[in-house]
């Protein structure tokens, strides 16, 4: 080894690298690079062309010269380009129909199949089609193996073409089912004369499935052998666990084959693999839906310290029952209803700014709540969500702002059981709610914080967390994978299901105790017939029938995956009437808040030509509350036909500009309820 002392370059003796020292002798053509042009690969001894129109050109045959000027060396390189060798199914003259060679008639084109000089790049970026100036082509049909056939592909240049590399062309395609490229070799493919169409079309052998496993039971296996399919990614991984065939035990042995579902797009994870049926004929039923044997792979799915036998299918092989069609169709509308009455109720808020006195604030925040996450379950069903849901960022995006907006929606449901119980306490044990009041600031840090710290450790997980098994117990999200939310149940009710019960759980102890309060004060009062104002009933009555109808769609969305994970062929159409009202849970949200009357009045008292069309509501909503009250005042009185008239009174009293409560309360109570009206919760 010598070194320069003008120059930093060290000059090596060749024979150390096993390089030959000759210049190159082109029968076909040469070109002439410079040194930011080309690349070598050591490993495999080719030169490759990375700029100009050659790009991705591959030369066996080329030299390397360095010469050295003014201290510095100057590298370029010469290659030879060989002469593509095509081959051609058939004889000049003669085309393909069925795998056969016959007779094509007025056949005036010529074969010149386009040829590329490499692979696509990562942006999808095809690599230059050359014009070659010569080629050659031979007449070549590839010869099946016994259970083979020949099947045809669509040169179309982009997911399916020819490269011209230094020895051989070569095929190249991309796998209908699973978007892998798949490669043809030198005598394992040929290309027929351009159809009708003008478009060249490849055949080569593969696997006739549907006659070989004619009368009997034929399977996919989705990765090679020693692989297996991680359920953080849904792609095959090594693994040593051994794969077992699927439905041993049904019609004895099953014949299986390395392969994706064929020509279906997209594909995703069967859920409940081991709930479904296999039929005579390979077809598969799951959940009333059948799989033919080629649309559907199995798997062993490995991830959380576990393993266990799965299925890849074809989405678009599942057959549209009625329901899924009215699904489509009725989904969106009903999201749009709830956005537009959830608008309507923050639009309300807004103009009447007595309705955000109290407890009215938190009723605008759930409201506001659940109108990002409806907006965002109403983005998801139109046609927007196609473009969004094929970048998997926006689909992340999508799915995390959804998420934020429902946990929020339920945290607030929290703050209001835990609200209208801290208020009953207090009337309970006669203390001023002024004094024990609960800063508005508290209330939005809890309500807004705590799904903000759920959705931040969630984000954290999907993108920090390991997708493997080296964190014990650790659920991966899997948002984005194969939809635009949670991964499957599992995930779901680990991050979502999950906190919501534990919300559930305590929003019934404080109504339970609330109620418990509110008898308290009905006793104390039995004797003058006294007690809360009706405005305090009427909140509690509301946020009660608020829990309930939260509460009743959520249990119900829990029987419904439920039933499905246990009774996987049940008719999806069982729940039809709650996956409905769960969409219409912002109509729902509406009309509770009009069962407070204090809050009608105010509405039709500032909107008086705008709340003319509910007249027929008020009234019977009206004649329901008075029923209510009247159901109330049963647990602490006798009712006389002088107490009625006197409950008459106070609700006319109650509609005044102030709000007082009746005359008729005692001192305390009195204090409290007009504490109550002014500063309950500081909002």
């Amino acid at each position: 080894m010598k070194t320069s002392p003008a120059s930093p370059i060290e000059l090596v003796d060749t024979t150390e690298f096993s390089v030959t020292v000759k210049d190159t002798q082109c029968q076909h053509r040469n070109i002439s690079l410079n040194e930011d042009q080309f690349i070598v690969r050591p490993s495999r001894g080719d030169l490759i062309v990375i700029k100009g129109n050659l790009h991705q050109l591959r030369l066996a045959e080329y030299c390397i010269h360095h010469q050295q000027r003014g201290g510095q060396v100057e590298v370029t390189a010469r290659g030879c380009v060989s002469i593509p060798d095509v081959p051609r199914c058939c004889d000049i003259g003669e085309h393909m129909v069925n795998g056969n060679c016959v007779e094509k008639k007025n056949n005036v084109m010529p074969f010149n199949p386009p040829l590329a000089t490499g692979m696509r790049d990562d942006n999808g970026l095809a690599a230059a089609h050359f014009p070659w100036p010569d080629r050659r082509e031979h007449i070549f049909k590839p010869i099946c193996e016994p259970g083979n056939v020949i099947k045809k592909i669509q040169l179309d240049g982009q997911k399916s073409y020819l490269i011209a590399l230094p020895k051989y062309v070569l095929l190249t395609w991309l796998h209908p089912g699973n978007n892998k490229r798949q490669h043809g070799f030198k005598k394992q493919y040929c290309v027929d004369i351009p159809g009708d169409d003008g478009s060249y079309y490849a055949y080569n052998c593969q696997i006739d499935y549907e006659r070989y496993c004619k009368g009997k039971i034929c399977s996919y296996k989705c990765c090679s052998e020693g692989q297996a399919i991680s359920r953080a990614t849904l792609g095959c991984v090594q693994s040593e666990i051994l794969y077992k065939k699927p439905f041993p035990s049904t019609f004895g042995n099953v014949e299986t084959f390395i392969s994706y579902p064929t020509n279906c797009e997209p594909i995703s994870e069967i859920q409940n693999f081991n709930k479904s049926q296999i039929l005579q004929d390979g077809t598969l039923i799951h959940r009333n839906n059948k799989y033919s044997f080629n649309k559907f792979c199995t798997e062993t799915f490995i991830g959380d310290s576990s393993a266990e036998q799965g299925a890849l299918g074809c989405t678009q092989e599942i057959q549209e029952t009625t329901w899924h069609y009215i699904r489509k169709k009725l989904f969106p509308v009903c999201y749009g209803m709830s956005c537009a009455f959830l608008a309507l109720l923050l639009l309300l808020h807004a103009w009447v700014p007595k309705l955000r006195e109290n407890e009215g604030t938190i009723h605008l925040f759930h409201a506001g709540s659940l109108f990002v996450a409806y907006s965002m379950s109403l983005i998801s069903k139109l046609q927007v969500a196609v473009e969004i849901e094929k970048s998997p960022r926006g689909c992340e995006a999508m799915a995390f702002i959804m998420y934020f907006g429902f946990m929020t929606a339920f945290f607030w449901i929290n703050t209001m059981c835990f609200d209208m119980w801290r208020l009953f306490r207090n009337l309970a044990r006669d203390m001023s709610t002024t004094e024990s009041a609960v800063a508005a600031w508290k209330y939005i840090l809890y309500a807004v914080g705590g799904p903000l710290i759920i959705v931040v450790v969630t984000i954290i997980i999907q993108f920090e967390a390991p997708t493997d098994d080296s964190i014990p117990g650790l659920v991966h999200p899997g948002i984005g994978l194969g939809r635009c939310w949670f991964k499957s149940n599992k995930e779901l009710m680990a991050y979502y299901e999950g906190p919501i019960a534990v919300l559930f759980l305590m929003n019934f102890l404080f109504i339970a105790i609330t109620y418990h309060y509110f008898k308290i004060i009905c006793q104390e009062d039995l004797n003058s017939a006294n007690g809360p104002s009706e405005y305090t009933i009427a909140g509690f009555w509301q946020q009660f029938y608020l829990l309930i109808l939260v509460a009743g769609l959520w249990l119900t969305e829990i029987l419904s995956f439920s039933t499905k994970y246990f009774f996987p062929n049940s008719p999806e159409e069982l729940w039809a009437p709650t996956d409905i009202m769960n969409s219409l849970q912002g109509v729902l949200v509406f009309f509770v808040f009009l069962t407070h009357h204090r809050k009608r009045a105010l509405l039709k008292e500032k909107l008086p030509e705008l709340l003319e069309f509910t007249n027929v509501w008020i009234n019977h909503t009206r004649e329901a509350q008075r029923e209510i009250n009247h159901r109330n005042n049963m647990f602490s009185m006798n009712l006389s036909p002088s107490s009625i008239l006197s409950q008459k009174q106070e609700d006319s009293n109650h509609l005044d500009a102030n709000d007082r409560p009746g005359p008729n309360l005692p001192q305390s109570h009195q204090n409290i309820a007009i504490n109550q009206n002014k500063d309950s919760t500081t909002f």
